[in-house]
């Protein structure tokens, strides 16, 4: 059982690497050692050897010994002479493949753009000489692209003029219009230069009014508002960018609100022409709520002392959900009186991008749960509950249990012993809840998070203070796994997806995922720096202006991302590397593709809405030269 826990056979030897073996080599040739010398002495302390005996048998136990010790030692040699030839084998394949996974992808696409655009105008067209309704969803996709609407003022020329001639074509040949569609988008994506799979229509040119609306409300009829919060510096301008650009890409349901605190009325008004003129186009569900500043800390005479930034999430959520006519809070009794009963309130960050669409059912059976080490099978209810919230797990244990006295002496959370806090609590964002649990939470949120900041100022006060709400309320979350990754080493966070990936496709799955493939997280959290080979990034070494003209393309990662030559993380301004281990090796290729790639995707969306044609789409910008 030794040699299968430390060999990993169990796991799969030859691609994990072999631990602790020189050192577990050494600890029991001692042990043999010590057994020898004590066997060389009878309990009365002398020697066991008759006189008799001929020599050779006094270093019979020696000879053993050394037996054993070379044999294990060969063993030994011959495991990582095959793991050493076994990667030379598999790094040699990589690097004799003539063919790119750009230049494969680029193949695979172009046969399956040709199938997707077919069928995206069929869909979106019908055959339109047949009927009344065909002729309304031409002049629909028309004036959308074309006329002097908010969405069509930022389209460049070209596509405006392409949608006047098919306007015309549309009286005289249908069927020639719906080919001209296809001919146009193939046209739009070429120029480009985009390969990845997932850039399709809606990626190039939007939703349609009537898509758009169809995703207001998802199939079993719940309605989610999905916020986060933000300032109004550039750090976080460009993030949100690509937040409403990924959920447009996925096809997130519901509404999604930007809250913006602490504008001065000049960042006011330019946030609100910029949401106007860039984020609308995407979808009319998106939108931009302005919120007064919540970020400074006050004594207890109300004079300024410093800044806590994560103050504007709690205050500004409390904020929305008050203010919002959305949800029709009643002052007076405290009770939301325009909200539909299947409301959902769903707490992000900025800095994260959907990979799957936000859900309120967590019964598929690749949905991960939390469960402690010493219960495996702890029972979960799937399915989003008034009464239960769910979460992602995040690494905080049952931390916030030493704040739990400022919650007052009559608290819920008084009631909670480290087991139920482990369970039930030790959550982050995403935070799912009905509305009238999420406000019943937020609104204790917003009176705890000073107490908890002032007892202990911490970055993570915040959640402290979210964790100590819900407990407070009565409001046990469900503890999910699988909606997040971020630290590529983190606990708790559904690594082993992305593990499973074979290799070949890690890359592809990044740029563009496919659920029925390869299961995935429903978020990731660029939170923290990635790289592979030479190519970095970072969320804090991006350029505010990413999203312009002017700016050039990320360089993204090529086929070889696997190889063992780019099995290292580079330092910023080409100081160093930082060499990875194989499974952070993949888990670093997997976000740097997919972040690169995002990027790019959401650069392009836009070079092609606002640049009237002139725009950098060269691939140089590499984070890790900067």
């Amino acid at each position: 059982s030794r040699v299968q826990k430390y060999l990993r056979l169990d796991k799969g030897w030859a691609h994990q690497p072999i631990r602790h073996g020189p050192v577990n080599l050494v600890i029991v040739s001692i042990y043999i050692m010590v057994a020898i010398l004590n066997l060389r002495r009878n309990r009365r302390g002398h020697n066991y050897r008759s006189r008799n005996s001929p020599l050779w048998m006094t270093y019979l136990p020696q000879l053993l010994v050394l037996f054993l010790v070379s044999s294990v030692v060969s063993f030994y040699g011959g495991v990582l002479l095959g793991i050493q030839m076994n990667s030379s084998t598999k790094s040699a394949a990589i690097e004799t493949n003539t063919k790119s996974l750009r230049a494969e992808s680029k193949d695979d696409a172009e046969e399956d753009f040709n199938a997707r655009v077919q069928a995206e105008v069929e869909l979106r067209l019908g055959e339109l000489s047949k009927n009344e309704n065909n002729k309304q969803k031409m002049d629909e996709f028309v004036k959308s692209r074309g006329n002097n609407s908010v969405r069509a003022s930022n389209v460049s020329p070209r596509v405006k003029d392409d949608a006047k001639q098919l306007k015309t074509n549309v009286a005289n040949n249908g069927t020639s219009a719906m080919k001209q569609i296809g001919d146009t988008a193939k046209v739009a994506i070429s120029d480009l230069g985009i390969t990845s799979l997932e850039q399709n229509m809606i990626n190039s040119m939007g939703y349609l009014p009537s898509e758009d609306k169809d995703l207001e409300v998802d199939k079993d009829g719940i309605t989610f508002y999905t916020v986060f919060s933000t300032d109004c510096g550039t750090f976080q301008h460009w993030q949100s960018y690509l937040l409403f650009f990924a959920a447009m890409r996925i096809k997130q349901t519901g509404y999604i609100t930007r809250i913006a605190s602490g504008c001065t009325e000049k960042e006011k008004l330019d946030a609100k022409e910029w949401h106007q003129e860039h984020i609308a186009p995407m979808s009319s569900r998106f939108s931009i709520l302005f919120t007064p500043k919540f970020s400074d800390i006050k004594d207890e005479e109300g004079k300024r002392t410093g800044e806590y930034k994560y103050f504007n999430k709690p205050f500004g959520v409390k904020y929305y959900l008050e203010n919002s006519s959305d949800f029709g809070w009643d002052e007076q009794t405290g009770e939301m009186t325009t909200v539909k009963d299947k409301a959902v309130v769903i707490i992000i960050d900025p800095d994260m991008i959907l990979l799957r669409p936000l859900t309120t059912d967590f019964s598929d059976s690749s949905v991960q749960f939390w469960s402690p080490a010493w219960h495996k099978k702890i029972e979960r209810k799937k399915k989003l509950e008034l009464g239960t919230p769910f979460g992602q797990t995040y690494g905080l244990s049952h931390g916030w249990m030493k704040f739990v006295d400022l919650a007052g002496p009559d608290s819920q959370a008084l009631k909670v012993d480290e087991r139920i806090a482990d369970l039930h609590y030790q959550v982050g964002p995403p935070y799912i809840a009905y509305v009238k649990d999420m406000y019943s939470i937020v609104r204790r949120w917003a009176e705890l998070v000073p107490k908890v900041h002032k007892a202990e100022p911490d970055l993570y006060s915040e959640m402290y203070a979210y964790i100590l709400a819900a407990a407070d309320q009565d409001l046990p979350h469900e503890v999910v796994n699988s909606m997040m990754i971020s630290l590529p080493d983190a606990y708790g966070e559904s690594w082993d997806m992305i593990d499973a990936i074979p290799d070949n496709d890690i890359c592809k799955s990044g740029i563009a995922p496919n659920q029925s493939q390869y299961p995935l997280p429903t978020v990731l959290h660029y939170c923290q720096t990635y790289g592979v080979g030479d190519i970095l990034f970072s969320k804090y070494f991006m350029d505010s202006d990413i999203f312009t003209c002017s700016k050039p393309l990320l360089v993204e990662p090529g086929e070889d991302v696997m190889s063992h030559m780019n099995a290292h993380k580079p330092e910023r301004g080409g100081k160093g590397k930082e060499e990875l281990k194989p499974e952070l090796h993949k888990r670093h290729a997997f976000v740097t593709c997919a972040m690169t790639s995002a990027i790019n995707e959401a650069s392009l969306f836009y070079k092609l809405h606002h640049c009237n044609g002139g725009s950098n789409k060269d691939r140089k910008l590499n984070l890790a030269l900067i």
